[in-house]
């Protein structure tokens, strides 16, 4: 075995090994964090959109001589129409009987007295996943409640989420990369006054026991000199007594 070879291994790797570490381990815990985060925003966002169409809906409707209207503004029909938002479908019922919309869009079970709540629920219709919201809307001289019912497709909710989640990835993995390049030049510019210690030791002479300066030495070397100075003293007090023996 060589001699004078260190063999505990780089203090640099050690070093960068305990910062990219944490940071990853970080990333990771903010990657689940946010992938929650991001897959709940989306969805409120999403049923906010649906609570708002249904109760334009519900606030649209009267009574004329008995029978139920329905006057739709621009507004909800936007909504509705909207090609970002996939396929959007919605039911007006009284009781079972549909007054208009889809006459087979899955039907949300709601208490028999009318509520101002929103209920929300998932089925499947027409293939595809939908998320549908209901609200009960109370219309003067109408004895039952008319059930107001806005569904989508989850296809936007998935492709936003989608986007949001690669877009976070992208970042934690930017973060990662910036971090393991600028690690190793900050423990360099770290490990700066150990290479000027080392040099001060190297540039002198075998008699020169003299002790090591502390001026602009960061106080976590502070010890450390302190003891190889207590060291170097030891060895000029060895040396002065061998001198007068001799």
């Amino acid at each position: 075995m060589k001699t004078g070879q260190p063999q505990g291994g780089s203090l640099t790797g050690r070093m960068l090994g305990w910062l990219v570490l944490p940071v990853a381990m970080l990333a990771l815990v903010l990657g689940v964090v946010g992938s929650f985060a991001i897959t709940r925003t989306v969805g409120a966002v999403n049923d906010r959109i649906l609570s708002a169409a249904s109760r334009g809906i519900a606030d649209s409707l009267g009574n004329d001589d008995g029978e139920i209207t329905l006057d739709l503004s621009p507004a909800v029909f936007g909504m509705l129409e909207n090609n970002a938002r996939d396929n959007v479908y919605y039911s007006v019922r009284q009781g079972r009987k549909v007054l208009t919309g889809y006459t087979d869009l899955p039907q949300i079970r709601l208490d028999p007295a009318p509520r101002e709540e929103f209920t929300f629920a998932e089925s499947r219709y027409l293939g595809h996943e939908i998320r549908i919201v209901a609200v009960a809307q109370k219309v003067p001289q109408v004895d039952d409640p008319i059930i107001i019912q806005v569904a989508e497709t989850l296809d936007a909710r998935k492709r936003m989420a989608r986007d949001l989640l690669i877009g976070l990835a992208v970042l934690e993995l930017a973060l990662i990369v910036t971090a393991a390049m600028l690690m190793p030049i900050a423990v360099r510019r770290g490990l700066a006054p150990l290479k000027r210690l080392q040099g001060e030791m190297d540039r002198r002479g075998a008699e020169d026991l003299t002790p090591l300066s502390t001026a602009g030495v960061p106080g976590e070397l502070g010890d450390l000199i302190s003891a190889f100075n207590t060291m170097l003293a030891r060895l000029d007090n060895g040396f002065a007594g061998i001198r007068r023996f001799t």
